[in-house]
């Protein structure tokens, strides 16, 4: 009895948590002008996207009914994938933007923000993509179709496959946004670096 109580009282701290990222969320919205002029600030806004997303497929892993066909599905991946490129990395990407902001070596530019909603919008397509593979995979065992490992692998191929491409693309694209950043802090540590003494 316990635990099932203490199980209710886990759901609904996170629908509370839920909540309040939400309405971050909303808040971030009125900051456009921010958004706009700071590369910092608009990858933080994009962690703050990813935590949205990824905790509400937690609350739905979450669920016990569910959990049991989820667990080991590309469903868990999804969310393990979600968590480290879209809040982890970006948080990562944001230091790296406010280091250089604060030694006015970097300026927001367009491509950086195309590169940004780009990369976001294939980590969205990568992320459905693992889920609706996970899904087909968790309703066929659900259903006992009697398929075996390489049965389920060919019905859930095209989500892989587009999953792979997205994640290629995004590989790309991070690589893009890297650079830029990391001529300028090679260029501020070569200034910074110390000459040997003279005797």
């Amino acid at each position: 009895l316990w635990l099932k109580q203490l199980t209710l009282f886990v759901n609904l701290l996170e629908l509370i948590i839920l909540a309040k990222v939400f309405y971050d969320l909303l808040k971030s919205v009125g900051k456009a002008e921010i958004l706009s002029k700071y590369a910092s600030v608009m990858f933080l806004a994009g962690a703050e996207i990813w935590i949205f997303l990824n905790l509400v497929l937690a609350i739905i892993m979450s669920v016990p009914v569910w959990n049991s066909y989820i667990h080991g599905t590309y469903i868990v991946t999804a969310h393990a994938m979600g968590s480290t490129i879209g809040i982890n990395s970006f948080i990562l990407l944001a230091g790296v933007f406010f280091d250089l902001e604060n030694k006015n070596a970097f300026l927001h530019n367009k491509l950086l923000k195309n590169s940004f909603i780009l990369l976001n919008c294939l980590l969205f397509i990568f992320w459905v993509a693992l889920i609706y593979a996970g899904w087909i995979r968790a309703d066929m065992t659900l259903k006992s179709t009697g398929l075996d490992f390489q049965g389920m692998s060919e019905k859930i191929k095209p989500a892989l496959v587009l999953f792979s491409f997205a994640g290629i693309m995004m590989a790309v694209l991070i690589l893009i946004i890297l650079i830029p950043p990391s001529k300028k802090l090679l260029h501020i540590f070569h200034s910074y670096k110390i000459k040997p003494s003279e005797n």
